[in-house]
């Protein structure tokens, strides 16, 4: 974790033993970028979270957990805590903090760079003298999460596709591997939740027999609403599908001249055909490293389809997906 510490002096020459000046600590680390937070478990604190723990760690009952430089420094050389406008020690401020004028100079305060909804946040100034960039005139680029995933989904194939069974048994499963893959964005509307948007392509190839196969092509654009945990991300959401469908037929010459049997194998024929479609998911992913999630999503869905020659059709997407999400760590 990176500790920013930034101490204050009159004189750059002077150090700690002759200073008579106030030392701030500061946390700017945006992985712990709310002040403080609580975690609760069946009703009770377990533990608290954030950036100005780093230098006041806090146990489960709300007490100091262990020293830290800034705490050894109170009562070194007459220095002792700041205080905030309510008479309490400055242990926990942010940007809304209000201390107390004419205080002395020998203090030590404890701030976090963020706001209490974890966005960017300015210490020493009044709101209405804050000229630093905030969360809300940052560019949009930089409050954006970018991301790129590759999943792999079983599927079942609806009625229309369900393949050719003999007397016996059926040439395939009633199921088809659906291969996707996404560049999406990440957009935080608070401090756990979000809008995904997404665009990508899958495919799919399935058998009918062992003279025909059918495969689909699919642009696809994906929004949904996310609910993000520490290390959980939860979501729903709509996926719209465009597809390019082909059924590829083999195609036999009769060289013998016996309608018993086909001939000889010379090539495919492919019949074209186009499909719309959307499907609602549901999805959830774990955090396994820093840039990297791996999840489940299940989809409920349909594309319909018409072909140029035969009937339309209807290819069912309900199934379950594996995902491996990577991304960048941004977003203010």
């Amino acid at each position: 974790m990176k500790r920013v510490i930034l101490f204050s002096f009159c004189l750059g020459a002077l150090n700690l033993l002759s200073a008579d000046v106030p030392i701030i600590f500061l946390h700017g680390n945006k992985a712990e970028a709310v002040p403080i937070d609580t975690v609760w478990k069946n009703g009770e604190i377990k533990e608290f979270k954030g950036g100005l723990l780093t230098w006041y760690p806090l146990d489960s009952t709300g007490s100091l957990d262990y020293p830290t430089a800034m705490t050894k420094i109170i009562g070194y050389q007459g220095y002792d805590w700041g205080v905030k406008d309510d008479g309490s020690p400055a242990i926990d401020c942010d940007i809304n903090t209000e201390l107390m004028p004419d205080q002395g100079t020998k203090r030590v305060f404890n701030f976090s760079y963020y706001s209490p909804d974890g966005s960017p946040g300015v210490i020493g100034l009044n709101k209405s003298e804050n000229r630093l960039e905030t969360k809300e005139n940052f560019p949009l680029w930089k409050r954006l999460i970018y991301s790129v995933e590759y999943s792999v989904g079983v599927c079942y194939r609806g009625k229309d596709f369900l393949p050719y069974c003999g007397e016996l048994f059926c040439y395939e499963p009633p199921i088809y591997l659906l291969h996707s893959m996404g560049f999406g964005t990440i957009y935080h509307l608070r401090d756990r939740e979000g809008i995904e948007v997404e665009i990508g392509g899958s495919y799919a190839k399935m058998h009918y027999d062992e003279d025909t196969y059918w495969d689909f092509r699919n642009l696809q654009g994906i929004i949904d609403y996310l609910f993000i945990e520490e290390s959980w991300t939860f979501g729903i959401g709509l996926q719209g599908y465009y597809s390019w469908v082909r059924r590829a037929d083999k195609v036999y010459e009769d060289t013998d001249g016996n309608p018993y049997t086909p001939g000889i194998f010379v090539g495919w024929e492919f019949i074209p055909g186009k499909g719309k479609g959307v499907s609602l998911f549901f999805k959830t992913y774990r955090n396994v490293w820093r840039y990297c999630k791996i999840g489940i999503i299940a989809t409920f869905g349909r594309i319909n389809v018409e072909m140029v020659e035969g009937r339309d059709r209807s290819l069912e997407v309900i199934g379950l997906h594996v995902v491996i999400k990577l991304s960048n760590k941004g977003g203010v």
